[in-house]
Formats: C-alpha cells, sequence, structure tokens
C-alpha cells in the first residue's frame, strides 16, 4: 500500500500534464519518426537491464551448493558468465575439494595453480603459487577470469563472501587483494561504460 501511495500522486500529475505538454497533432512526421525510435530503443534497453539484472541478483542470494564455477563465453549470453559446473558436498574438505578442481581444470604449463590457506571473517586466503605467470603470461583477460574462477569457486562457500588473492606481487595483469564476485561485473559485460544511445 505504501508503493500505491507514493506513487499515485505522480501518475495523476503526468496524465494531468500530459495534454499540455505532448500534442500528438503539434508532432512533425519526422519528429514522430525521431520519438517512436528513442521509444523502442529504451523498451530495448529496459529489456537489456532486466537480463542484467537475473544474473546480478545469481551473485547477490547464493542458492547454489559449493562447487567449482567455470567462466565460460557463448549462448545464450554471447558474452563470458560464470557456470556451476560441479557440485561439492559441504564438509570439512570441501575448500580443499575445490582447489583441487581448480588445479585440476587446466594444464601445469596453462595456469598458475593455487593453495588454499584458511577461512577468517567470511574471507577465504588463496595463494598463488606461480604470480608471475599469473601477472605476466596470461594477459589481462585470461588472468581476470582466472581469478573469477577462484572467486565464484570458494564463495559458493556458505561461510565465505570474499577472497583473498596472496603470495605474489602486482604484475601487468594482476594484484593481490580481496575480490568479490562484484568485481568481475564488466568482466560479463554488466557494467557498460557509455550509453548504447543518444537521448537527447
Amino acid at each position: 500500500m505504501k508503493i500505491i501511495k507514493i506513487f499515485l500522486p505522480t501518475i495523476i500529475l503526468i496524465c494531468a500534464c500530459s495534454p499540455n505538454s505532448i500534442n500528438p497533432s503539434e508532432i512533425s512526421g519526422s519528429r514522430l519518426k525521431e520519438l517512436e525510435i528513442e521509444n523502442k530503443a529504451l523498451k530495448s534497453e529496459i529489456k537489456s537491464y532486466e537480463k542484467d539484472w537475473a544474473v546480478i541478483r545469481g551473485f547477490i542470494w547464493k542458492d547454489e551448493l559449493p562447487g567449482f564455477w567455470e567462466i565460460g563465453y557463448g549462448p545464450p549470453f554471447l558474452e563470458w558468465r560464470p557456470v556451476l559446473v560441479k557440485t561439492i558436498q559441504t564438509s570439512e574438505k570441501t575448500a580443499i575439494l575445490i582447489e583441487k578442481e581448480i588445479n585440476n581444470h587446466y594444464p601445469k604449463s596453462e595456469a598458475p595453480g593455487i593453495k588454499f590457506e584458511k577461512i577468517q571473517d567470511n574471507i577465504a586466503y588463496i595463494r598463488i603459487l606461480d604470480g608471475e605467470f599469473f601477472t605476466q603470461r596470461m594477459g589481462s583477460t585470461g588472468a581476470e577470469i582466472y581469478a573469477a574462477m577462484i572467486t565464484f569457486s570458494f564463495t559458493s562457500l556458505e561461510n565465505v563472501s570474499y577472497v583473498y588473492l596472496l603470495g605474489f606481487e602486482e604484475g601487468s595483469h594482476a594484484a593481490p587483494g580481496i575480490k568479490s564476485r562484484f568485481d568481475f561485473l564488466q568482466l560479463f559485460g554488466l557494467i557498460r561504460e557509455k550509453k548504447r544511445f543518444n537521448t537527447e
């Protein structure tokens, strides 16, 4: 009921003002066409944000079982997306099993490798075994995907909200520090640096 009380005056005001502010008979054919194009673009943008919100919601409400997450590219989004590929039953060894899944996902020659250290204050501490490989030889996207895989996998644990990557010095493509699922919104195309259309 509170929502209705808040928005009802606004709706009435808009309805009352609309006939005076926008008179269809006074709009030229070219301007009407422009408004139709802008309206179509706005509807498309709204649908895109609704799709993005569905993905972001999965970052906020962790309703999945603990497990190993992979960062894949392809349909239906045609963008990078986290995918839970293997669930792991909760136990004292769950974090170690996640570590094993991540280390077995790539050949040793293609990934730096990790070691689970501890969980403290909702933070999983993860040591990168080959810092030079991680920061210098994976490229920016490769390092970010690897960090996202670590982050999503360990934050699937009920008592973990953040991951702290340690054991290496800052390099060209990565730096030590705390990561959360929200740090990868731009990688997944959920943060836009500029508007897709001009409304002016």
